[in-house]
C-alpha cells in the first residue's frame, strides 16, 4: 500500500477522531475519523496521511481510550507535529464523582464504561504513556466534559451546587482529564 500524503503547509491543528462534531470546522482545524461524519479526511490514528512536521497542534479528545495501540498512534502524532508542536489530550476520568455517587446510592452497575472503551487512563497512566514516548506535560487539569456540563446545566440547582462544591474541593472527581504536552528530543530537552 502506498502512502498518500496531503501537501499541507502552515496548517495549525489536526483533530483526530472528530466524529460528528463540528468544533474543528469552526476553529479551522482538519478533522480525521474512521467513519464519515463531519470529518475532512477518512483516516486512522495509526496511519496519518500527512507529511512529517506539518501541524502545530494535534487534538485527541476522548480517543485514546478507544485505541488498541496507543503507543503506535502517539508515535504517528509525534511524526506530524512540528518541533515545538503541542498535543492536547482529553480522556474520561475513571475516578470521577459520578462513580462514587453511584456507589453511595448503591446503584447496580455503577461504573459502566462505554462498551468500546479499551483502556481507562488515570493521571498516572497518562503520565507513564507520555513519558515513555518522550512527551513533557505542560498542563494537566481535571475538567467536566462538554456532555457532563450540558447535563449539569439542565439539573436542579441543588445538584449543580453540590457538583460545583465537589469540583472545588476535589477537582480530581471531575469527569475528564485534559492535558497539553510537547515532545522532547532524545536528550530530554524541548525540541
Amino acid at each position: 500500500m502506498t502512502r498518500f500524503r496531503f501537501k499541507v503547509w502552515n496548517l495549525s491543528s489536526l483533530d483526530i477522531g472528530c466524529g460528528y462534531t463540528s468544533g474543528h470546522i469552526k476553529k479551522g482545524e482538519i478533522g480525521i475519523d474512521l467513519e464519515r461524519g463531519l470529518c475532512d479526511v477518512l483516516a486512522s490514528a495509526y496511519y496519518l496521511p500527512f507529511r512529517d512536521f506539518c501541524f502545530r497542534k494535534v487534538i485527541m479528545s476522548h480517543i485514546l481510550e478507544h485505541l488498541v495501540d496507543c503507543d503506535k498512534a502517539l508515535t504517528e502524532v509525534t511524526r506530524v507535529l512540528t518541533r515545538k508542536g503541542i498535543l492536547e489530550i482529553e480522556v474520561p476520568n475513571p475516578h470521577n464523582f459520578g462513580i462514587f455517587k453511584d456507589i453511595l446510592l448503591r446503584k447496580k452497575g455503577f461504573y459502566e464504561a462505554s462498551k468500546d472503551h479499551i483502556y481507562a487512563f488515570g493521571e498516572n497512566e497518562l503520565r507513564n504513556v507520555l513519558q515513555k514516548l518522550n512527551f513533557e506535560i505542560i498542563k494537566l487539569e481535571y475538567v467536566n466534559s462538554s456532555g457532563a456540563e450540558e447535563k449539569l446545566k439542565k439539573s436542579w440547582l441543588f445538584k449543580r451546587a453540590v457538583h460545583k462544591w465537589i469540583g472545588l474541593v476535589f477537582p480530581e472527581f471531575k469527569t475528564a482529564i485534559r492535558l497539553e504536552c510537547r515532545k522532547l528530543n532524545v536528550s530530554g530537552r524541548n525540541l
